[in-house]
């Protein structure tokens, strides 16, 4: 990173997977590619190594190869009992029957979908979308004219360097503002690849810079995960009760925290001029119960 611009990184997606080898390639090298920046992708093969990565990992996302899992129920038991628990994208054989899936996703509420074999990339990309709203990066022309078509909060898909320059003059992942964007007209970079979409959907700790990730229950409580695009409740905070950083505080309860407390940051009214009709706390109960209602694919 060798410009102050480049310092503001997008909080990274980390996705687990363990995949056989007949898939475990492809999938890897098209995320990777596709999601630069935005994702962190980590492969497995066995349960036991996955198992020993998730004490001291916590990704958004695992999608799991049913054929590398001796028992499925047991396997899906001992991750909903993890704290926080993980989402588990399941795949499975052609010949699994409706009651294989529905015995499976009683056993815990981590399955928020699954995946038949044979099935096409765009699937697999499809369910990233609605659960993350993630997109394939666009190329943008960058130049005076057309410099309103970047927009602050934008993300990049790939290193920039300046024309014959060695070291990058933005990083892979730099969240646009005012002075990289002015950074990317005065070097004459002619074009650009960003994620268009993912900058809609910041969280409440990438905006505040507090750095309690990990910590704030705003960045673990996953049944949120996805609401107004956000990870966990990284834009719902403000239905917690209790939240750390610069945002602690004990109230009676959540209109109180939000007159006091919420109704003066900068954030939160950035929501409120973006989600007029999905702000509301009853939008986020039923974005919960959606959430907890595993899809079934059909024959």
């Amino acid at each position: 990173m060798t410009n102050d611009a480049s310092k503001h990184l997008a909080t990274k997606r980390i996705i687990f997977l363990m995949l056989s080898e007949d898939i475990d390639s492809v999938i890897q090298s098209s995320l990777r590619n596709d999601f630069k920046g935005i994702t962190a992708v980590k492969g497995f093969r066995r349960p036991g190594t996955l198992s020993r990565a998730l004490e001291t990992e916590s990704p958004s996302l695992l999608v799991v190869d049913g054929l590398l899992v001796e028992s499925l129920p047991d396997f899906i038991r001992e991750i909903d009992n993890r704290k926080p628990p993980y989402k588990i994208l399941l795949i499975l054989p052609s010949y699994s029957t409706q009651e294989d899936m529905q015995t499976l996703l009683d056993y815990a509420n981590v399955v928020p979908h699954i995946l038949l074999r044979p099935f096409t990339l765009q699937r697999l990309y499809t369910y990233l979308n609605d659960s993350f709203h993630f997109t394939k990066p666009k190329v943008v022309t960058v130049s005076q004219i057309s410099a309103d078509t970047l927009s602050k909060g934008m993300i990049l898909a790939e290193d920039v360097y300046i024309p014959g320059g060695n070291e990058p003059l933005l990083d892979c992942g730099t969240v646009l503002d005012e002075a990289s964007i002015r950074a990317l007209i005065e070097k004459n970079i002619k074009n650009i690849k960003v994620h268009e979409d993912t900058a809609k959907f910041m969280n409440c700790w990438e905006v505040k810079k507090c750095g309690c990730v990990g910590e704030c229950p705003a960045s673990f409580f996953v049944d949120a995960d996805g609401f107004l695009g956000g990870i966990n409740a990284g834009r719902a905070c403000v239905y917690l009760k209790y939240t750390k950083g610069p945002c602690v505080g004990i109230y009676k309860n959540i209109a109180e925290k939000i007159k006091i407390l919420c109704s003066r940051c900068e954030f939160y009214k950035m929501l409120l001029k973006d989600n007029i009709d999905k702000i509301p706390i009853a939008e986020l109960f039923k974005h919960v119960e959606k959430k907890k209602a595993p899809t079934i694919p059909s024959k």
